[in-house]
């Protein structure tokens, strides 16, 4: 998420609804209940390219959708705190995540664009904003159909405001234009401006009999989820029970587990079963999705999140230490599984950072202890030295496992951006190397068009590795890590860029 941009550059809350409804305008505009099935897929071919986008960057990321979400909640934290608190529970129906940081800016134009526009985004390289918010957030179209935003903010009415992409709305509202009748749809929530609830309820019903063909139905069923922002009332209850849930975590009326009220809680749905309903109503092919099964989806993001859950032998697509430590800037994730009416399961992981013996004028370091505490269950703390180059700023990053003993074995570890890239496991460094690296879209392999940039990446680590190692010659730490001196030298393939 993105820090606040001066306060001129932002929409009034009237403003940010007149964008939105007047976007809905400009596209029902094109149809009308005399529209012919070529007409329908003429006008809809380039939502179609932009849904179809959407799908593949989610293929792209999917089983690390939940760490895209985790990156983007950090991003939000404020460079100049001491360390922010992240929420993330995984409900039957979705998962909900939250941070203490800054708001989710959809008042700001640039915010709003990279959020709606595929492939757009308002960051820049800056090492604080860590995501892509326009490709993180899209990834999580492989973890749900509809994605919700709430978010305390000033410009908002009473200082919340709470916003919902799915395709229920604006496939309603295209239905409606084109003749059928859809009023026996009740959609979640109550709509904030009345502009967007007109179009979504406005019907030429019963003026088109005749069926659209199979292409034009199709098309119609691959519309993209993050063009049409739908405003909705704070309002919810028990009917609700996890917009209840990030609604309280927003004001604070939470128990004194999860701290402070939070300043923004997003929430993923596994299936939207409005537009789904919908789809299979009128005959519309339901896109292709893996793992469709809400109940294996949460269960599958539990054990992906909870170390309990996941065991000590988690994949490299869990929540790991080395993976919080190197995301920086959060000193707390409480972690939540609430099925039903059962006591939740909880975890709670704790980030703590202190000065090391190495600290210098050459060298950045910290002893970092990662402790977890969950439930029914509690583990051994996991402790690192974490180095550096000493200005702040720089995003180099080396990171030591603590050995308890002589004897215990050295983890092995692939290149890091923030977490592993997936596909450079060959390099197997006895140590967690982040930098930044330019990679493919899917995050999983290094980029084959910027061989020289990561090879420049390499070697502001080589020569982090190099500083480590003089400062460690004068103390202790070349028994304890004499690997350190020399690191050995990794495969190497000439055609394989992530090697």
């Amino acid at each position: 998420m993105v820090s606040q941009s001066a306060v001129s550059d932002h929409l009034s809350e009237a403003e940010l609804f007149e964008r939105w409804s007047d976007r809905w305008d400009h596209f029902l505009d094109d149809f009308s209940a005399a529209s012919s099935s070529a007409t329908v897929s003429e006008r809809l071919r380039d939502k179609v390219k932009i849904g179809n986008a959407e799908r593949a960057i989610a293929g792209g990321n999917e089983g690390r959708e939940i760490l895209e979400l985790l990156q983007n909640a950090r991003d939000a934290i404020p460079r100049e705190t001491e360390g922010g608190r992240v929420y993330v529970g995984v409900y039957d129906e979705g998962v909900l995540v939250a941070n203490t940081g800054h708001p989710f800016d959809m008042f700001d134009p640039d915010v709003e664009d990279a959020v709606t526009m595929i492939g757009e985004s308002s960051k820049g390289n800056s090492d604080q904003e860590i995501g892509h918010k326009g490709v993180g957030l899209k990834s999580i179209l492989a973890t749900g159909d509809a994605f919700e935003i709430w978010t305390r903010h000033e410009n908002a009415t009473n200082e919340t405001l709470r916003v919902r992409l799915s395709r229920s709305y604006v496939t309603t509202a295209l239905l409606s234009s084109l003749g059928y009748d859809t009023s026996a749809f009740d959609l979640r929530g109550t709509v904030s401006t009345e502009a967007i609830q007109s179009l979504i309820t406005a019907s030429n019903a019963d003026q088109r009999t005749e069926k659209l063909t199979q292409d034009a139905r199709e098309d119609i069923g691959k519309l993209p989820l993050f063009d049409f922002p739908v405003p909705l009332t704070t309002a919810s209850g028990a009917a609700d029970p996890v917009a209840d849930r990030a609604s309280a975590l927003i004001t604070g009326d939470v128990d004194e587990w999860y701290g402070d009220p939070f300043r923004t809680a997003v929430f993923v749905e596994y299936e939207d079963t409005e537009w789904r309903d919908i789809l299979e109503e009128f005959d519309i092919p339901q896109p292709e999705s893996s793992d469709r099964d809400s109940a294996g989806r949460a269960e599958r993001l539990w054990s992906y999140l909870s170390k309990a859950a996941g065991g000590e032998d988690a994949t490299s697509e869990a929540l790991t230490s080395e993976t919080l430590i190197q995301f920086g800037g959060i000193e707390t994730v409480l972690l939540e599984r609430v099925e039903g009416t059962e006591q939740p399961s909880r975890e709670r992981w704790d980030v703590d950072r202190t000065s090391g013996p190495l600290d210098s004028e050459t060298v950045r370091h910290e002893t970092v202890t990662v402790a977890v505490e969950g439930t029914d269950a509690s583990f051994a703390d996991q402790q690192f030295d974490q180095f550096g180059f000493p200005d702040t700023d720089a995003p180099t990053q080396l990171l030591v496992p603590q050995t308890r003993t002589e004897r215990e074995q050295l983890q092995e570890y692939p290149l890091y951006l923030y977490y592993p890239i997936e596909n450079t496991r060959d390099v197997s460094l006895p140590f967690c190397l982040h930098g930044h690296f330019t990679v493919e879209t899917n995050r999983k392999d290094l980029s084959l068009n910027s061989l020289d940039e990561n090879q420049a990446v390499l070697e502001r680590g080589v020569k982090l590795v190099a500083r480590v190692a003089e400062a460690a010659g004068e103390s202790n730490f070349g028994d304890r890590y004499p690997w350190i001196l020399l690191p050995p030298p990794p495969k190497s393939y000439p055609d394989n860029p992530s090697s």
